[in-house]
């Protein structure tokens, strides 16, 4: 099987892609989980007394879970669009399905990111650490998988 297409580039293949799916995923997971575990050990378990951050911390929270609803929802459709040779019964071209699974990802570790800074900002561990356990949750059930590759 050549391994150039018709303007010389180099093709993925789908071991490639899945391990690249791999370290990504694992960096994402890492920066999601450190962003917990330093939450955890900075934040109290009752607001802390700051007003002003708090309701700064609420918006923040409450653009969180809006962005993991809304552009979840979006994300999904866009990778489905990635995924459409899946449809057809064929496999998914290596490119289309790390462009599609990269998307999923950014989408949930933003949105986890965010729940940790609107912990933050509130001086207190909930909701926000709950918007990020689910984000992260979410993440960790998203891992990359080679059966759309016909690996």
């Amino acid at each position: 099987m050549p391994r150039t297409d018709s303007k010389g580039r180099t093709q993925l293949m789908p071991g490639e892609a899945i391990k690249a799916g791999w370290r990504a995923w694992i960096g994402l997971v890492v920066v999601a989980a450190g962003a917990l575990i330093v939450i955890f050990a900075t934040q109290p378990m009752s607001n802390a007394g700051q007003p002003g951050g708090a309701l700064a911390g609420s918006v923040v929270v409450g653009v969180a879970i809006a962005w993991l609803v809304l552009m979840g929802a979006v994300v999904l459709l866009l990778r489905s669009y990635c995924f459409r040779a899946v449809w057809d019964g064929r496999p998914v071209e290596p490119g289309s399905y790390l462009k599609g699974m990269y998307q999923v990802w950014g989408v949930l570790l933003l949105g986890g990111l965010l729940g940790t800074l609107g912990a933050v900002l509130m001086g207190s561990l909930m909701p926000g650490v709950l918007v990020a356990l689910v984000a992260l949750l979410a993440l960790v059930f998203s891992r990359p998988d080679g059966r759309a590759l016909g690996a």
